[in-house]
Protein backbone atom coordinates (compact mmCIF):
# COMPACT_ATOMS: atom_id res chain seq x y z
CA UNK A 1 0.00 0.00 0.00
CA UNK A 2 0.99 3.45 -1.09
CA UNK A 3 1.64 5.62 2.20
CA UNK A 4 0.65 9.44 1.12
CA UNK A 5 2.65 11.91 2.19
CA UNK A 6 1.63 14.76 5.13
CA UNK A 7 2.54 18.02 5.05
CA UNK A 8 2.98 20.50 7.35
CA UNK A 9 1.49 23.61 6.64
CA UNK A 10 -0.24 27.36 7.79
CA UNK A 11 -3.55 28.30 6.34
CA UNK A 12 -4.35 31.80 5.76
CA UNK A 13 -8.12 33.23 5.17
CA UNK A 14 -9.50 37.26 4.94
CA UNK A 15 -12.82 37.70 4.04
CA UNK A 16 -14.78 40.10 2.22
CA UNK A 17 -15.48 42.12 5.29
CA UNK A 18 -11.61 43.14 5.31
CA UNK A 19 -12.01 43.45 8.99
CA UNK A 20 -8.44 40.73 9.98
CA UNK A 21 -6.90 37.52 8.92
CA UNK A 22 -7.59 33.68 10.17
CA UNK A 23 -4.52 31.95 10.61
CA UNK A 24 -4.45 27.78 11.18
CA UNK A 25 -1.34 25.28 11.46
CA UNK A 26 -2.33 22.01 9.87
CA UNK A 27 -0.83 18.62 9.00
CA UNK A 28 -2.92 17.41 5.74
CA UNK A 29 -2.04 14.81 3.01
CA UNK A 30 -4.33 17.67 0.58
CA UNK A 31 -6.82 15.36 0.53
CA UNK A 32 -8.49 13.29 3.30
CA UNK A 33 -6.67 13.77 6.11
CA UNK A 34 -6.46 16.94 8.30
CA UNK A 35 -5.24 17.39 11.88
CA UNK A 36 -5.42 21.23 13.09
CA UNK A 37 -2.74 22.27 15.96
CA UNK A 38 -4.06 25.96 16.28
CA UNK A 39 -6.22 28.47 15.18
CA UNK A 40 -6.10 31.86 15.81
CA UNK A 41 -7.74 35.19 14.07
CA UNK A 42 -5.91 39.11 14.07
CA UNK A 43 -8.06 42.01 13.69
CA UNK A 44 -6.56 44.55 11.21
CA UNK A 45 -6.12 48.12 12.91
CA UNK A 46 -8.27 51.24 12.33
CA UNK A 47 -5.86 52.65 9.97
CA UNK A 48 -4.99 49.68 8.13
CA UNK A 49 -8.45 49.19 7.21
CA UNK A 50 -9.21 52.78 6.49
CA UNK A 51 -6.40 52.44 3.85
CA UNK A 52 -7.53 49.13 2.51
CA UNK A 53 -10.65 50.53 2.11
CA UNK A 54 -9.32 53.51 0.27
CA UNK A 55 -7.30 50.94 -1.82
CA UNK A 56 -10.45 48.81 -2.74
CA UNK A 57 -12.84 51.59 -3.70
CA UNK A 58 -10.29 53.83 -5.77
CA UNK A 59 -9.73 50.52 -7.56
CA UNK A 60 -12.98 50.21 -8.22
CA UNK A 61 -12.95 53.03 -10.61
CA UNK A 62 -10.63 52.30 -12.81
CA UNK A 63 -10.13 49.97 -16.01
CA UNK A 64 -8.73 46.58 -15.52
CA UNK A 65 -5.69 47.57 -16.64
CA UNK A 66 -5.44 49.96 -14.40
CA UNK A 67 -6.70 48.48 -11.87
CA UNK A 68 -3.57 45.51 -12.03
CA UNK A 69 -1.24 48.41 -12.07
CA UNK A 70 -2.75 49.93 -9.27
CA UNK A 71 -2.67 46.88 -7.05
CA UNK A 72 1.18 46.32 -8.01
CA UNK A 73 1.73 49.26 -6.47
CA UNK A 74 0.39 48.89 -3.63
CA UNK A 75 1.00 45.31 -3.44
CA UNK A 76 4.19 45.64 -1.02
CA UNK A 77 1.48 47.50 1.55
CA UNK A 78 -0.68 44.42 1.82
CA UNK A 79 2.04 41.75 1.91
CA UNK A 80 4.31 43.26 4.73
CA UNK A 81 0.72 43.23 7.14
CA UNK A 82 -0.08 39.95 6.06
CA UNK A 83 4.31 38.69 7.05
CA UNK A 84 3.87 40.70 10.18
CA UNK A 85 0.74 38.62 11.47
CA UNK A 86 2.35 35.29 9.87
CA UNK A 87 5.42 35.74 12.02
CA UNK A 88 2.94 36.82 15.16
CA UNK A 89 0.98 33.73 14.93
CA UNK A 90 4.29 31.71 14.36
CA UNK A 91 6.09 33.59 17.75
CA UNK A 92 2.74 32.22 19.74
Amino acid sequence: MLKKKKYNVIGIMTGTSMDGLDLSFLRTDGKNFVKIFNGKSYNYSKSYKKKLKELKSKRSKKKLKEQINYYNLNEDFITNEVISIIKKFLST
